[in-house]
């Protein structure tokens, strides 16, 4: 059975194709999680490609580029207007606010381009990242000229994050959405309760290193902490903490078994702010420290 896409995942499906630019959307009220035909799988509701997967794999670069892009989104929403800026470490990016009426419903993300001219800024700030994130320069100038797209002019992303921008308009006018109603009801009342903890789920898989709480949780999806932190336990089996707890602790497992990084390193990777904690808890899921564990592991490799 061929897999089904939204309107949307089609369009920038098309808009990509054997291409090597990134188009992504930085959705600020859910639209591409509960209007089927904005729909997108996460791919595409952050920026996720082979140069920014790489400045992301340490704590440092991650919690940089989650400044970054709340930077770029905030002067987004002051231009109200398409702009071209190069991040923090030095790649190109177009950025597409979406208005619907007076409300920023989402920001259009054009990445992994650059121009030739601009590949000295683009190398200058991988070296500069190597500081900043502890990720090899070397490495991140490869992944720099090996999979980016050159282009003479950004004019032909420009048009393609417009067309991306109309066809999130025709739909929001085709459903007639309307933000300052919608957001109080997008996600229970209007979807099913399972919707909600999906969505949570999802959350937590993609931002597992972030702050997250199910009282934050509640408060976007305007729930009663209570009532979320029960619904949580009934439909997942387990509390919210315990379930963040042992898919960090995944993750750690992962680091810990593929990487020589530092216990500490880790811990704050993963979403933890004290290491002593992330240890405790991990022998609590592991039954044994992250140091053994490695130890372990490795000992039973090398037989």
């Amino acid at each position: 059975m061929a897999e089904e896409y939204s309107l949307l995942e089609k369009t920038i499906r098309y808009l990509c194709k054997e291409r090597k630019i990134h188009i992504s959307l930085y959705d600020i009220t859910n639209i591409s999680v509960h209007i089927k035909d904005l729909v997108l799988p996460s791919a595409h509701r952050s920026k996720q490609f082979d140069f920014c997967f790489l400045a992301k794999s340490t704590h440092r670069g991650h919690m940089l580029c989650k400044k970054a892009q709340r930077l770029a989104v905030a002067r987004a929403k002051e231009e109200k207007d398409a702009y071209f800026g190069q991040c923090h470490l030095g790649l190109s990016t177009l950025r597409l606010p979406v208005f619907w009426y007076d409300t920023m419903v989402a920001v259009i993300f054009v990445s992994n381009i650059f121009r030739p001219e601009d590949l000295e800024k683009a190398i200058e700030g991988a070296k500069r990242a190597e500081r900043l994130t502890g990720v090899s320069a070397d490495a991140l100038v490869e992944k720099i000229q090996s999979t980016t797209e050159q282009t003479e002019s950004y004019d032909e992303w420009l048009t393609a994050a417009q067309i991306v921008r109309h066809v999130i308009l025709s739909v929001l006018e085709e459903v007639h959405y309307k933000p300052d109603t919608e957001r109080k009801n997008r996600r229970l009342w209007s979807a099913k309760k399972n919707d909600v903890i999906n969505a949570i789920l999802e959350a937590c898989n993609r931002n597992y290193a972030e702050e997250l709480s199910i009282e934050k949780f509640a408060k976007e999806y305007y729930l009663n902490p209570n009532y979320l932190a029960r619904l949580f336990k009934k439909e997942v089996g387990q509390t919210f903490s315990a379930y963040l707890n042992n898919l960090r602790i995944h993750k750690a497992w992962h680091m810990l078994l593929a990487t020589d990084d530092k216990i500490v390193d880790i811990a704050y990777a993963v979403g933890y702010t004290s290491d002593a904690y992330f240890i405790r808890v991990f022998k609590k899921i592991r039954g044994v420290t992250p140091l053994q564990f490695r130890q372990q592991s490795r000992k039973s490799q090398s037989k």
